[in-house]
């Protein structure tokens, strides 16, 4: 079901904890934890852009959302060899802006409508440089 290289030191319980088949959001530290893991080397970068495109290619409306919302927040945080990895295969993300899934009894088409959405966050995430953190002030006379 899986990507996986055999040489990857990805946390692979935040991945499995992120592609969870529910409708629960991606919890806060998974997310920090897969961008901390992106950010070590290209390789598990590439293990976890996999890993999202097998979730934009499932079936299931929470598994496209969770994953979409996973490369929206990774391209945010600027790590260029995941955005390259990602912009390779925007097909994958293009696809999810004219999803048109299933009508749910309960919601209509708004999920639907609010996966459309994500994506196009997704391609703006992956087209627009990414954002850096504000500088620190220096503080000259500190007490140590």
């Amino acid at each position: 079901m899986w990507f996986w290289s055999k040489s990857s030191r990805c946390n692979r319980d935040y991945l499995y904890k992120a592609s969870k088949d529910d409708d629960q959001p991606i919890p806060g530290y998974v997310v920090a934890g897969l961008i901390d893991n992106a950010a070590e080397t290209d390789e598990i970068a590439y293990d976890i852009h996999k890993a999202c495109i097998q979730m934009i290619s499932s079936n299931s409306w929470s598994r496209k959302m969770k994953g979409l919302k996973l490369i929206k927040a990774i391209c945010e945080s600027g790590n260029h060899a995941f955005r390259k990895y990602t912009w390779d295969t925007v097909a994958h993300v293009e696809a999810c802006v004219a999803y048109e899934g299933a009508r749910d009894l309960l919601h209509g088409d708004r999920r639907n409508q609010e996966l459309r959405n994500v994506a196009r966050q997704c391609i703006t995430a992956l087209s627009e440089p990414p954002r850096t953190p504000p500088k620190r002030p220096v503080i000259s006379h500190r007490i140590v």
